[in-house]
């Protein structure tokens, strides 16, 4: 069993997104619970996460 745990945007505090523990890196996981890549550091997972921005369609 894996550890996840919420992911908020500093500048808004909307929650971003899930961050899951990979052994010693973590693995950034969107709003529509995608993986973000490969397990990486903690700051860059919570780089991906709150770079992301949902978007209207169209």
């Amino acid at each position: 069993m894996s550890t996840t745990f919420d992911h908020r945007r500093s500048d808004d505090g909307e929650h971003a997104g899930d961050i899951e523990m990979v052994g010693e890196l973590f693995m950034p996981i969107d709003l529509l619970h995608r993986r973000c890549g490969e397990p990486m550091d903690l700051a860059d997972a919570e780089a991906v996460l709150s770079a992301e921005r949902l978007r209207p369609a169209g």
